[in-house]
């Protein structure tokens, strides 16, 4: 099998499996040796990576710690004496900064969503019940990163991100990454934006021990410690979520560690095969996912010339992958009409739309700024990028982040109306996170239906109406 055959096997398995990828990119023996994504996606999207920020994080304190700013083995409430409760449990005064980041920190479950709804987070972790003594129990703790990524900011004086620009970034060269941040603390365990490029660095940052382009970035000592197992997951459910679990690092069920995030995101490293595979995908079933990798790390470092990759015929290929709807001769029924908006949760308020030479463009009016219209534009065969404006139209994790109000960067492309049901289709495949959303509007007499999916993301889900003006 050649590299050409391995790198469409890999797209081909995972769209068997319902997997979407979007953006790819291999690195082995240190060499890039595939870059690319289909067409409209582009491997330099800055996509919200989910829990593969948290590997992020942990790099920082890593970095934090050998400058001697952080120390793993300091006792939380040292680090946060002023946000301590006013009664200290045994549990919580035995929490040290390696039960964070190995997410044993004795919570019986993740504290996220109290601590992104208060306006203390610190706190708000601290007086959380502490059920277990730290490093005897594992529960996978998004609170616990945050907690993490709090005290970059009280040791450093910057935020993870800030901190990241500074000391990391700039030697990976990973530019326009994005971080969500409360109230100047980055989330840490989520709202990250890099692209599979910027993943893929961090997983060859780990494989080499913290050398990155022959220079030192992180000691040896963090790396090794990071992707090892020190924490038992064994009762924490699929293979590849109950192999081990080290500093924001999983364990893989066969060889190697790696970073990941909800929905298909992934940077497997195999330092056996000296392989890098990081990954944008959309997934409702990660471990089918991974299992899909698996099978490329044998496929691309098996027998014959497989690290060949004849580009054009790649290039050609993904420029395939997704086809855009063709756009039919038959206007849309609500085409050229005005609706004004019920209330909704994208807190849209009206929508006008005009019948153009190759399609039809859709503008929204949103009530929560009166001076942002969104423009879909829809062209047969073609995909489209614009800007989503409004609240909660970019898919995220709801109780694990407190930034709900981003706007959706998309590349559209529209399906005629459907004779039959009399829907007509806006698909939007997301450019800054890893979901498509279809917007499906339907006629029913003076007023218009409008129904929302989010793509595995569930939680996306809404129907709404407008009325005709």
């Amino acid at each position: 099998m050649t590299g050409t055959d391995a790198v469409i096997s890999l797209f081909e398995n995972q769209l068997k499996q319902n997997c979407e990828i979007h953006s790819l990119t291999v690195y082995r023996g240190g060499k890039k040796i595939f870059s690319g994504a289909p067409c409209p996606y582009s491997t330099h999207d800055k996509n919200q990576v989910y829990s593969m920020s948290k590997s992020f994080c942990s790099t920082a304190v890593g970095i934090a710690q050998d400058k001697g700013l952080l120390s793993l083995n300091e006792k939380i409430i040292d680090i946060f004496p002023e946000k301590c409760p006013e009664k200290i449990s045994d549990n919580l005064a035995k929490m040290t900064l390696l039960h964070v980041l190995s997410m044993n920190t004795g919570h019986e479950e993740c504290v996220m969503n109290k601590m992104i709804t208060s306006d203390d987070p610190v706190a708000a972790f601290l007086s959380s019940e502490v059920k277990y003594v730290p490093g005897t129990h594992f529960t996978y703790n998004t609170g616990a990163t945050f907690l993490a990524s709090a005290c970059i900011n009280r040791r450093t004086g910057m935020s993870a991100y800030e901190f990241l620009e500074k000391n990391l970034f700039e030697d990976l060269d990973i530019r326009g990454a994005q971080w969500n941040s409360r109230f100047g603390i980055s989330e840490g365990g989520v709202g990250l934006h890099i692209s599979s490029e910027d993943a893929a660095k961090l997983g060859l940052l780990y494989l080499y021990g913290g050398v990155y382009g022959g220079k030192r970035l992180l000691s040896e000592d963090y790396c090794s410690l990071a992707v090892s197992k020190i924490s038992d997951n064994s009762l924490n459910g699929n293979p590849d979520w109950c192999a081990g679990y080290g500093l924001q690092f999983w364990k893989n069920s066969r060889e190697g560690f790696r970073a990941d995030g909800a929905f298909g995101q992934l940077c497997m490293v195999f330092p056996e095969k000296e392989l890098v595979v990081a990954m944008i995908a959309e997934t409702g079933d990660m471990q089918k996912e991974i299992d899909c990798v698996y099978d490329f790390a044998d496929n691309i470092c098996g027998g014959g010339n497989t690290e060949t990759i004849d580009s054009d015929t790649l290039s050609d290929y993904l420029k395939k992958y997704y086809i855009a709807g063709q756009f039919s001769e038959k206007t849309p029924s609500f085409a050229g009409k005005t609706y004004i908006f019920e209330e909704n949760p994208c807190g849209f308020s009206k929508l006008t739309s005009e019948k153009t030479e190759n399609g039809i463009t859709i503008y929204i009016s949103g009530s929560y700024d009166a001076c942002l219209t969104s423009r879909i534009e829809i062209k047969s065969g073609k995909w489209t990028k614009g800007i989503l404006h409004g609240n909660y139209v970019k898919p995220d994790l709801d109780g694990f982040t407190a930034s709900h109000n981003c706007d959706l960067y998309y590349s559209a492309c529209g399906f005629p109306e459907d004779e039959n049901s009399g829907e007509f289709t806006v698909m939007l495949r997301a450019l800054n996170c890893p979901h498509k959303v279809t917007y499906t509007f339907k006629t029913e007499g003076e007023k218009l239906k409008i129904t929302r999916k989010g793509g595995y993301n569930s939680g996306h889900y809404a129907e709404f109406t407008a009325r005709e003006a």
